[in-house]
């Protein structure tokens, strides 16, 4: 799955350096590929370790 992951952000940077590769459709049809890609890649790592690490990603919140 991080193969495709991979994969898919760098056909995304290649399009953006060159608008003709693909049209607007595709680089929609690739973003949203790329986001349900990651979002399940981030479920699966969160089952694997029981829940633990779920956070690191994200940011710390602020404290009031």
């Amino acid at each position: 799955m991080k193969r495709e992951i991979k994969l898919l952000k760098h056909a995304l940077k290649k399009g953006k350096e060159d608008p003709l590769m693909y049209s607007l459709e595709e680089t929609r049809k690739l973003e949203a590929k790329l986001k349900q890609l990651t979002d399940w890649y981030d479920s699966v790592r969160i089952q694997q370790k029981n829940g633990f690490g779920q956070y690191i990603n994200q940011p710390k919140p602020s404290k009031p």
